[in-house]
């Protein structure tokens, strides 16, 4: 979801072994669409829960629209495409690590 130029992603975390672990959430953007060279993901946050066998949290991490910047030569400042972008949350940067959501930020 988004508002006042923040973008926050939420996801439940379950430790399904059967001793206490710690996991990092990272949040990632990314704008496949975009008409410049940029990479595929971008580390925007992370948060380390720890968790004892069977249990869940709720973690929340957000950004900020400005975050989805980028630095244009040809004007001499920092502008946000008006694309789609990506927003992936997961335990690494794979892809198969990673759940995903598409937004397309306001001017």
């Amino acid at each position: 979801s988004s508002s006042a130029g923040e973008f926050l992603a939420e996801v439940t975390v379950t430790n399904t072994g059967n001793r206490t672990g710690d996991e990092i959430v990272q949040l990632y953007v990314g704008c496949s669409q975009s008409t410049v060279d940029r990479p595929d993901r971008l580390l925007r946050g992370f948060q380390r829960v720890s968790l004892e066998p069977g249990a869940s949290t709720r973690v929340s991490l957000s950004t900020g629209v400005d975050t989805l910047r980028w630095y244009d030569e040809s004007s001499s400042g920092w502008q946000v495409e008006d694309l789609p972008h990506e927003l992936y949350v997961g335990t690494s940067s794979r892809v198969q690590d990673l759940v995903s959501a598409v937004v397309t930020p306001s001017r």
